[in-house]
């Protein structure tokens, strides 16, 4: 056949070996090499440099661009965000050495007061609509400093006085005596007029106001008994007064800050003052007529929180019932205040004698041990005076005889189990309020309201019968779970109508619930349902009646109180 030529060597093949052997080429030397190549190089840059010249360009400076080239050659790698931020702190080193960081009064050591603390850590007025003024004492120990800061009186401010003026109208007018609420007999309607007075409940956009700025923890009306007066406590030691008109424009809403945490119980001892107790572990008594709030109590341990307040209706609004964080029942007189005499009482321990001594204040008139843990409720019974009503963290309701209390927490060593209950109730959990029914009925009731979801009424007549078994409750369910954001549930009686209670609702839409008492068979069921879609769109978890006009107030976790007013009533 046929002879096949030989192959020639492609393009890249022949380049591929010319570098080859000019690699292998010997060579004179490596300085001979680099001389060749900057020979090279300066005239490429020569030519560039003519080439930018016909072109009009100026020529670049040989020195810059050794510089720029410089400086790229210097340029370290890309940092990550962690070297970045290590970086930036550095270089702020000296910066921080230069000017002094802003640090808390906390973290400095600054202790301040705590009427005036609030809870954005502002330490300027505390009050929304007013500012306070304090009458602090200097001197004294540091263990006593903050007790001291708690134990100060604030005085109102001349705009406070000016905005309160209405209450001296009150003062010896239209009121209810406190001290004669429970002996006072209340004429209920028939059931069907009771319902018909419920249907005519009405809210409208001025009868809906935010009182204080965060969640409300307790609520009481004033004892008039022509207008409507409520004041409620707020969760960061606000406490407000709203006074309801038709108008708008003649509404008053008037709020201080004289506590530093939860207002937990608030109450009106009568017609110009009015007493609250705080988780600070401080009762205080706002006297109109003084201009002043006045501090009843302190708690000498910081641990200690108040969580519940009571007037004994006996005393003429004198006495106050406090129940604390670990189970113990405070006697308190409020003409004992931080102004008045500090010889103290004979009815306390020595050691406690010498703390409230070093505070100008005289110790609780009587204390004694009733729950294991926190007191939520107290109430008296409306005929029987000297009979209590406690509901507790721990699980029960316990009913009591202040004179044997009493009696216990004077004898020496009241801190031990000396006094024993009238009657205790279990419950499945924690019991939220326990209250006797109003006069109108003989206080023939109690309600309790606990979270194992769960309103039990007792007959309240079997109750205080010594040496017979507890009664067996009437059982409504009812969804108390209202967990941490939201205030508890707590049943109260309407004095007009008594047996009936209000009492908040989980329930969609929102709604507050009316129960009534069965007079024949002793049954317990919903009579109403108060609703609203436009305005009432959050659970009242708070709900007072109004105890002579048909009024209903409730209080929900952002500070607004609702005004369910009769349509045919004008204030």
């Amino acid at each position: 056949g046929q002879r096949t030529p030989p192959s020639q060597p492609s393009q890249h093949t022949i380049l591929a070996m010319t570098s080859k052997q000019e690699r292998s080429s010997p060579t004179d030397g490596s300085a001979d090499a680099s001389l060749s190549y900057e020979e090279r190089r300066l005239a490429n840059i020569a030519k560039n440099q003519a080439m930018l010249a016909q072109l009009g360009i100026p020529s670049i400076s040989r020195n810059s661009a050794l510089k720029s080239s410089a400086k790229r050659a210097r340029a370290p790698a890309k940092k990550t965000k962690s070297a970045r931020r290590k970086l930036k702190s550095e270089e702020g080193h000296d910066e921080e050495q230069q000017e002094e960081q802003r640090r808390s009064l906390r973290l400095r050591g600054v202790s301040v007061p705590a009427p005036w603390r609030t809870p954005d850590g502002d330490t300027s007025s505390s009050s929304s609509s007013s500012s306070l003024s304090s009458e602090a004492g200097d001197g004294g120990d540091s263990s006593s400093s903050s007790l001291r800061a708690h134990a100060q009186r604030i005085v109102l401010s001349e705009e406070d006085q000016i905005n309160l003026a209405f209450f001296e109208s009150l003062r010896d007018a239209d009121v209810k005596s406190v001290s004669n609420s429970t002996t006072s007999s209340t004429t209920s309607s028939s059931r069907a007029d009771y319902l018909q007075s419920l249907a005519r409940l009405r809210l409208s956009e001025n009868s809906v106001k935010k009182v204080v700025p965060s969640r409300i923890y307790s609520m009481a009306l004033h004892p008039s008994n022509s207008q409507v007066i409520v004041s409620v406590g707020d969760k960061f030691g606000q406490l407000g007064i709203w006074r309801y008109c038709d108008d708008d424009d003649q509404q008053m809403i008037q709020s201080w800050r004289p506590h530093s945490k939860a207002v937990s119980g608030v109450e009106f001892c009568d017609a110009t003052r009015l007493a609250s107790c705080s988780y600070d572990g401080v009762i205080r008594v706002l006297d109109l007529e003084k201009e002043v709030f006045e501090v009843i109590h302190t708690a000498t341990d910081s641990s200690v929180s108040l969580h519940s307040l009571h007037v004994d209706p006996s005393s003429g609004g004198q006495l106050l019932l406090c129940g604390d964080s670990y189970g113990t029942l405070l006697w308190c007189d409020t003409r004992c205040s931080s102004s008045s005499s500090s010889k103290s009482s004979s009815l306390a321990s020595s050691s406690s004698s010498s703390s409230w001594s070093g505070l100008d204040l005289k110790p609780p008139q009587h204390v004694a041990q009733a729950h294991e843990s926190k007191i939520f409720t107290i109430d008296t019974h409306p005929l029987q005076t000297h009979c209590i009503c406690t509901a507790s963290l721990d699980r029960t309701v316990k009913l009591w005889d202040t004179r044997k209390l009493t009696a216990a927490a004077s004898a020496p060593g009241h801190h031990s189990a000396a006094a024993y209950p009238l009657r205790e109730l279990d419950h499945g959990l924690c019991v939220s309020s326990a209250r006797f029914s109003p006069p109108g009925n003989d206080g023939s009731y109690l309600v309790t309201v606990c979270n194992d979801d769960l309103i039990r009424v007792y007959d309240s007549a079997a109750l205080l019968l010594q040496g017979e078994a507890d009664p067996a409750p009437r059982l409504i369910p009812h969804n108390n779970k209202t967990g941490r954001w939201i205030s508890k549930f707590q049943a109260t009686w309407d004095p007009k109508q008594p047996d009936s209670f209000v009492v908040g609702s989980l329930q969609q839409p929102r709604q507050v619930e009316v129960y009534s008492v069965g007079a024949r068979d002793g049954g317990v069921r919903i009579i109403a349902a108060l609703r609203n879609a436009e305005l009432l769109k959050s659970a009242c978890s708070l709900n007072l009646f109004h105890h002579s006009l048909n009024v209903l107030v409730g209080a929900n976790a952002s500070g607004r109180v609702f005004c369910w007013k009769d349509e045919q009533l004008s204030l």
